[in-house]
């Protein structure tokens, strides 16, 4: 007979308690799986959308504080600056479908270092590690903005087309709401949909998805729901008697990114990360921004992002002058 210790065999009590406890949003997530399977529901891939011509190039001499006073909420569910000039391209389909995919905004090099530094971060000794739906093969990583693959990553990312995108619909004012690596192990489940914020009227986050490896369909792809980030969708989900006539007769789309491409979401979306049934980790390079207009406590967690960083409440526009001063 093999006697464990009791560490070891807290470990697994703990496992198999978490497990437990997960089960009925494993099963749920296997029934809206099924679902999406039946000839009624229309699933494709998530299209790219290409990159518009840079608006303008913000290095170094950014202002450091923004005004958050010059900042108006729109009408379209968005919120604009009266500075930001032109709206960028890409503020429609993201009005219109709630998520938008765009090509790859960092160099081959650059994401792989990235991921290497995100995984070793993750298997270290004490990871800081944030909730998350479905944690047995599944792990949220907050990245402080220290290592030079995070800041060269957000340099690369925030001052090109997806910049003026934020620029336009939450303002440089906007809050540095999540900054973290979603990891996904073989094995672990489909979620459940769900929106990672409560429907507010005006655009409130908007979160950034980046591929640090190409994701197939088997690497557990995150699901969408176009459209659904607007008025009426959320209460339909939850609803029993609504919400399998809901998901079977909303088109969804798989976000199959290639290496560096990005996914850009509102926060409002239904969205679920689907089942890793690969023999690879997926490794997803994330953060999000909210507008200075909203209240993180307002039907959504406060986000993905360390101690320190929440404490400093970089705005975007800080962000980038931290990136340029430390990636130059």
């Amino acid at each position: 007979m093999i006697l464990l210790s009791p560490l070891l065999m807290l470990l697994l009590n703990s496992a198999s308690f978490k497990a437990a406890q997960e089960l009925p949003i494993i099963n749920r997530g296997l029934e809206e799986a099924a679902l999406m399977m039946l000839p009624a529901h229309k699933q494709s891939e998530l299209l790219t959308k290409p990159l518009p011509k840079v608006r303008k190039v913000r290095k170094g001499k950014a202002k450091v504080k923004a005004n958050v006073k010059s900042v108006q909420p729109t009408s379209k569910g968005g919120f604009a600056s009266s500075a930001s000039g032109p709206q960028s391209p890409l503020a429609k389909p993201l009005h219109v479908a709630g998520v938008v995919r765009i090509p790859s905004l960092l160099s081959i090099p650059l994401a792989d270092s990235l991921r290497a530094h995100c995984l070793s971060v993750a298997d270290g000794a004490d990871p800081d590690l944030s909730n998350v739906l479905l944690t047995v093969n599944r792990s949220d990583v907050r990245l402080p903005l220290s290592d030079p693959s995070v800041l060269s990553a957000l340099d690369a990312v925030l001052n090109g087309p997806l910049g003026d995108l934020l620029d336009d619909v939450l303002t440089t004012s906007s809050v540095l709401h999540e900054l973290a690596c979603l990891i996904s192990d073989p094995g672990s489940q489909r979620q459940v949909l769900h929106p990672d914020v409560g429907y507010t009227t005006d655009l409130g986050i908007v979160t950034c998805f980046v591929a640090l490896q190409n994701i197939n369909l088997n690497m557990g792809p995150t699901i969408f729901l176009p459209g659904t980030h607007k008025q009426g969708w959320k209460e339909l989900l939850d609803d029993e008697d609504s919400r399998d006539d809901m998901i079977t007769g909303r088109p969804s789309s798989l976000s199959l990114l290639n290496l560096g491409e990005v996914s850009i979401f509102d926060g409002r979306i239904l969205h679920a990360g689907s089942a890793n049934e690969s023999e690879e980790r997926r490794a997803i390079f994330y953060f999000s921004f909210r507008s200075p207009y909203f209240n993180p406590a307002s039907g959504t967690s406060q986000g993905s992002l360390c101690k320190e960083l929440r404490e400093e409440g970089l705005t975007l526009e800080e962000v980038r002058v931290k990136c340029a001063i430390k990636s130059s």
